[in-house]
């Protein structure tokens, strides 16, 4: 009997000894957990500070320990691209300031603290986004957006003339009267893409996806849409002056009242129940449009 208690008691000895190191290692895990919290509210608090400061490489600095929060803290992510994005709207279209005395900076160059931000918020993990990236009426223009994740991002009324967009993913993105004039769109994800009244006059969209997308009153006036895939796309009163759409796939596209004064249709896949346009005539089978007159077994090679 004695040794049966003895035995109760190291038990009891040793689960006594057990639940305080575990209550040590809880209470430690806890605290570590506070610490690293309130070392997270620190780096937040100096780079919003940072980002305010007047120093451009302050400025800078305060964009990419704002990276650094948002890739440590999933739970703060949000925040600093809200941040970020709200840097952009309210300061990209304030005044260039000077690159040094008696000289300005290239008004189609982007602010390099513009370019850090849009940057940082390019190659974010999407996937930790609660809301849309919003950057309305943001100034972008000779932006580097290359490979750029900004699907379903607000762009409406931004200034992107001139910036670089190739490989970038704008699906689903609102771009509603942007300005896209001169823009590189190679290779870029744009199905679904709302682009109604934007500017893309003179924009490198050849090969791009379109399916779908909204281009209503759009300008595309000499756009190079060679082998563009714009089935189903709305193309309703578009200005397409000029536009290079050889090759391209308009197969169940809207075009009632678009301009395709001067287009370049040849080999273009066009709408079975659309009359072609004046000078363009059905060929292979009418599926394509060829030149009236044009040999039907001449095989369009648009310059891409």
């Amino acid at each position: 009997l004695q040794t049966a208690r003895d035995a109760a008691r190291g038990r009891l000895l040793t689960l006594g000894a057990g639940l305080f190191a575990l209550s040590a290692l809880v209470y430690t895990a806890r605290n570590f957990s506070l610490s690293r919290e309130g070392q997270v509210t620190d780096r937040y608090t100096k780079a919003i500070e940072q980002l305010g400061s007047e120093k451009l490489d302050v400025r800078i600095g305060g964009i990419y320990a704002l990276e650094r929060v948002a890739r440590d803290s999933a739970r703060d992510h949000p925040a600093v691209m809200e941040v970020l994005a709200a840097f952009i709207r309210e300061h990209s279209r304030d005044q260039q300031p000077s690159a040094g005395p008696g000289t300005e900076r290239p008004a189609h160059v982007t602010r390099p603290d513009m370019q850090a931000a849009i940057t940082v918020i390019g190659r974010r993990d999407s996937k930790r986004d609660r809301e849309r990236i919003n950057l309305i009426g943001a100034n972008l223009t000779g932006a580097d957006l290359a490979g750029a994740k900004l699907a379903a991002a607000n762009l409406a009324d931004a200034n992107l003339t001139g910036a670089d967009l190739a490989g970038a993913d704008l699906a689903g993105a609102y771009l509603a009267r942007a300005n896209l004039a001169g823009a590189d769109l190679t290779s870029a994800k744009l199905a679904g893409v709302v682009l109604t009244g934007a500017d893309l006059a003179g924009a490198y969209l050849a090969g791009v996806v379109l399916t779908g997308a909204n281009l209503a009153d759009a300008n595309l006036t000499s756009a190079n849409l060679a082998w563009a895939n714009l089935a189903g796309a709305n193309l309703a009163g578009a200005n397409l002056a000029s536009a290079n759409l050889a090759v391209a796939n308009l197969t169940g596209a809207y075009l009632a009242g678009a301009d395709l004064t001067s287009a370049n249709l040849a080999g273009a896949m066009w709408p079975h129940h659309l009359t072609p346009p004046p000078g363009w005539e059905r060929a292979h089978g009418g599926r394509t449009l060829q030149r009236v007159g044009e040999n039907p077994d001449a095989t369009a090679q648009p310059e891409a």
